[in-house]
């Protein structure tokens, strides 16, 4: 039981470093969140799927959002967010 644990502990550091890489490198002013603008500089991307996935509509998106959205947001992109 401690080995599951441990790996779904593992998979979930993996999937938010992967988070915070690509916010870390899409981030243009380094305030740790992405706005709609910044996403567009790296990947087409429609305000209604940024809307779904800023889940306490601020209209940012946090670590936690960019996380959970991951599949959809960062479907196309010119160029992998991450080597930006």
């Amino acid at each position: 039981m401690k080995q599951v644990g441990l790996v779904l502990l593992m998979f979930f550091a993996a999937s938010t470093a992967h988070a915070v890489d690509r916010v870390a490198v899409v981030d243009k002013n380094g305030d740790n969140k992405l706005t709609l603008l910044e996403i567009r500089e790296v990947c087409k991307l429609s305000a209604s799927l940024f809307n779904a996935a800023d889940k306490n509509k601020d209209g940012f998106l946090n670590v936690k959002e960019v996380r959970t959205g991951k599949r959809y947001l960062f479907a196309n992109c010119k160029v992998d967010p991450r080597k930006v």
